[in-house]
């Protein structure tokens, strides 16, 4: 029985870079850097993925209300 030849991964994201990277996918990229970067020294990253998660939160509110100004407008 002949196998078919072996399949050669191919990196198909267009990222070669983590920050780069998380610049695409996280919405506040630079907080998330910022801590990501306090536990974890840059060039100590070899692998990483991103994947994008949908959520019905409504970002920046709670418990999806609006939240009010000082002065009740909004």
């Amino acid at each position: 029985m002949l196998f078919p030849p072996t399949h050669t991964p191919e990196d198909w994201a267009p990222y070669q870079r983590l920050d780069d990277a998380v610049r695409a996918y996280v919405r506040d990229a630079d907080a998330a850097l910022e801590a990501l970067y306090g536990v974890v020294d840059p060039k100590d990253v070899r692998v990483f993925t991103c994947e994008r998660v949908a959520t019905p939160q409504e970002w920046g509110s709670r418990c999806g209300r609006r939240s009010r100004s000082a002065t009740g407008t909004g």
